[in-house]
């Protein structure tokens, strides 16, 4: 044994790290050992030589071994557990006792369920031969063990624990309370505030300073009194490829797996839909190489077939705790690729990650080690919560946690930020939220706590300590650099400076006001306009944001001559140029489009009528055939898109073979000539592709073009070129290119409404053709000229003020 061994108790802290600062602060470090308190357990054992008998139980598996037998949800299994150990750590005898003798009966369900789960966890260690840390303590305590020639500190703000105090003054002969600072200079006097605007700005004033100021990335560190701050680090890290080391790791959700996980929570949240299916497909950590695969064979063009398949998986729903039937009526390669999907979705969720996770082994490893270790011990333990319940609740831990280093700038949280002390210490995050207002727990509340020997759990005393520790280490920094958020853009509240700065830093009388630093900048408008875009992709409510001049951002608007346009878009151009930027330009649905409980959508309703129309045109059929086709057709469609609501089904179906009936019995008796077929071309500077309905010829020779409609009321105006521009733009582009070589002219353009048996018209002369090529100039300007002023009145959109900055984000969104 080293002469003089000192034994430094501090949870969180590294040994490697904190010996090395205390060097640097000039501390002789020679026979100094640094432990937590499971090490101090550990060390006290092997020094009188007693291995425990049976298996180390972890703080994790605890909460499974709760869940276990409370069979509640995961969050207050690990409630339950912190509130037990809490108590544990505040009393002395028997703990089983104590808790029944000082629980009052106030919270009389809470302490029966404290109590019960205490009693099942005592008897489940005692069977399988378990132990926890408070075991060992309690061991050490009971078996009166000793160590001799040890001194040992432990720090009043890390572990003013009534039991773990008893050990230590048991079994040292020579043991002190101390305050961290006892190990380092203090340095008030080179504290700077950082008065920033938003969170954004927090992070982006420590990376200005250190590239204008040339600061080495290793004299650098970064403290974080909220880990959630973590992400907007990432970014700028990531953004400029920064080296650095985090003594937390980095939030799982910020690992690919964990963005992937993210992804399958937001489609669950979607009910697997296919705008769920989508946005999963479409993002970045999903990898589609292996389905995409799946259609290379089959002669047609895979991207085609790959949305046809997305599309496929939302109408069944396709899902991870439900199993759904995959009816064979789809061709060979699709229902083979249906069913490859759903057995990966219904098989193990760890080798669905490992397959469609895109990233590499080295990028994933850590984080699918971890999903793996909560899958087994839900295994172990028996859980019944699904495994996307289960996973949820890895979101906020940190990963890959690692020492800090040379040459790298590190991150920590407040405590660990004490062993990886540096000369120049960012504190992120000193808003009013921290160290916050006392919050009593809810299971044990403060005057439980204050009937033991230990005021710990106190919620007050677990403020004061804190901000105790704040302070501490405030003064412990060379160069400590306190930011807080003044205001916070995004959402929209003023922020005050923690209690900590009022104090400390500005009623200190050494306090020089020259120190205040207010950092912001002038936001780009496209930066604050994706604020907005994002606000209403999020259904929030974006109110009182002043914006820059769209105009300041540079975006070159003629590019959205590169996009091709369907016909049907056109309308709303003229109708709304809101609804269009929205809808046309950045692709963002205003409508729900994936009602969940809607039987069969009127677009699918439209393209069976067309199907069976075009099947059975050239023979013309009775009545009773058509409609029983119809059927059949309804009822096929139901297998490939199965209801929710059951209940509905024969209601919908009644109103769609009306609609059918209806569609029968107001045919003009003209020529099937083409349906569905696309068509694609320019007006003047505007591209065009779409598929119109159906071309029909009269028994005069006429072509007329015909687009069905299954709303509920009349969206068209007869002779009105606007409201019918759509056929009017399909008769040209018919015109343009001819059918299957053919030159037509078309005559007339119609829109049957079976459902309410009505028909609007307008015809193909020369005068509706040139006002229909002068609205797409008038769109062609807007476009060049890089206006979209609206003609409506905006007051009816909650969700945005001024929409003209919405052609600023074209390139962005877009992307």
């Amino acid at each position: 044994m080293l002469f003089n061994e000192k034994l430094i108790l501090a949870n969180g802290f590294n040994e490697a790290e904190f010996l090395r600062t205390l060097a640097k602060n000039d501390i002789n470090t020679f026979g100094l050992r640094v432990f937590n308190d499971m090490e101090l357990c550990s060390y006290i054992l092997m020094k009188n030589g007693i291995k425990m008998n049976g298996s180390f139980i972890s703080d994790k598996e605890q909460s499974f071994i709760y869940y276990s037998f409370l069979k509640g949800v995961l969050e207050d299994s690990k409630n339950i557990k912190d509130a037990i150990n809490s108590f544990r750590d505040c009393v002395d005898s028997d703990v089983l006792i104590e808790m029944e003798k000082v629980l009052s009966d106030n919270f009389i369900d809470k302490k029966d369920l404290i109590t019960k789960a205490f009693k099942e966890y005592k008897k489940y260690k005692e069977d399988y031969n378990l132990y926890d840390k408070q075991d060992m303590i309690n061991y050490i305590i009971d078996n009166n063990l000793k160590v001799k020639d040890v001194f040992v500190e432990y720090f009043l703000e890390q572990n003013n624990s009534y039991i773990l105090k008893k050990m230590i003054n048991n079994v040292f002969t020579d043991a002190k309370e101390v305050s961290i600072f006892t190990f380092f200079k203090e340095h008030s006097n080179n504290t700077k505030l950082i008065k920033a605007y938003g969170k954004k700005n927090e992070i982006d004033y420590i990376f200005n300073k250190i590239n204008q100021d040339n600061l080495k990335l290793d004299e650098c560190q970064i403290v974080l009194m909220d880990a959630k701050d973590m992400p907007e680090v990432l970014v700028y890290l990531n953004k400029y490829n920064i080296p650095f080391t985090a003594k937390d790791g980095i939030p799982f959700i910020d690992t690919k797996p964990g963005k992937l996980l993210k992804a399958l929570l937001d489609l669950r949240q979607s009910n697997y839909g296919v705008d769920g299916y989508k946005k999963l497909f479409n993002n970045e950590v999903f990898k589609t190489e292996f389905l995409k695969a799946l259609f290379e064979k089959d002669g047609n063009n895979v991207d085609d077939r790959f949305k046809d398949f997305i599309n496929n998986i939302g109408n069944l729903r396709l899902r991870f705790d439900e199993d759904v039937l995959v009816s064979n009526v789809y061709d060979d390669v699709m229902y083979n690729a249906l069913n490859v999907f759903k057995n990966d979705l219904r098989g193990n969720i760890l080798t669905f990650f490992y397959k469609y996770v895109n990233a590499t082994m080295d990028e994933a490893i850590v984080a699918l080690d971890e999903i793996e270790e909560v899958l087994n011990l839900k295994k172990k333990y028996n859980i019944e919560l699904d495994d996307l319940s289960l996973l949820e609740n890895l979101l906020p831990i940190g990963i890959g946690g690692v020492a800090s280093s040379e040459s790298k700038i590190h991150i920590s949280g407040l405590t660990s930020a004490f062993s990886s002390l540096r000369k120049y210490n960012f504190i992120v995050g000193l808003d009013d939220s921290y160290p916050g207002n006392p919050k009593e727990n809810y299971l044990i509340y403060d005057d439980e706590f204050k009937k033991t020997k230990s005021d710990k759990y106190i919620s007050t005393k677990v403020i004061d300590n804190k901000e105790k520790l704040a302070k501490c280490f405030i003064k412990s920094c060379e160069n400590a650099y306190l930011i807080y958020p003044y205001y916070d853009l995004l959402d929209l509240k003023d922020k005050n400076p923690s209690s900590i700065i009022y104090d400390e830093i500005i009623y200190d009388k050494n306090y020089n006001p020259t120190n205040l630093i207010e950092y912001g900048f002038k936001e780009s408008s496209l930066t604050e306009n994706i604020n907005v875009i994002k606000s209403k992709i999020n259904n929030e409510v974006a109110k009182e944001i002043k914006y820059s001049d769209y105009n300041d951002v540079e975006i070159d608007s003629t590019k959205l001559l590169d996009m091709q346009f369907s016909p049907s878009e056109i309308r709303s151009f003229f109708d709304n140029k809101l609804a269009f930027v929205f809808q046309t330009l950045f692709n963002i649905s205003i409508d729900d489009t994936d009602d969940i409980y809607t039987v069969m959508p009127s677009k699918e309703k439209g393209n069976i009528i067309h199907k069976i129309m075009e099947r059975f045109q050239k023979n013309k059929v009775n009545r009773d055939d058509f409609i029983n086709k119809a059927k059949e057709e309804y009822d096929k469609y139901l297998l490939k898109r199965p209801a929710v609501l059951k209940s509905q089904i024969e209601i919908d179906k009644d109103r769609f073979i009306t609609d059918v009936e209806n569609m029968y019995d107001m045919d003009p008796g003209n020529t099937f000539v083409a349906s569905e077929v696309l068509m694609m071309g320019s007006i003047g500077k505007i591209k065009f592709k779409g598929k119109f309905d159906r071309l029909e010829v009269t028994k005069d020779n006429k072509y007329i073009i015909v687009d069905y409609k299954t709303g509920n009321s009349m969206q068209h105006i007869s002779n009105n070129v606007i409201s019918c521009i759509q056929g009017l733009i399909y008769a040209y582009l018919v015109e343009l290119n001819g059918i299957k070589g053919k030159k037509i002219k078309v005559s007339r353009v119609e829109f049957r409404y079976p459902h309410i048996n009505q028909v609007a018209y307008i015809d193909y002369d020369e005068d509706n053709k040139l006002e229909m090529i002068n609205a797409i100039k008038e769109l062609e300007d807007a476009i060049i000229a890089n206006d979209f002023s609206c003609n409506k009145d905006l007051s009816e959109y909650s969700f945005i003020d001024k929409y003209k900055v919405l052609l600023s984000l074209f390139e962005e969104v877009r992307k």
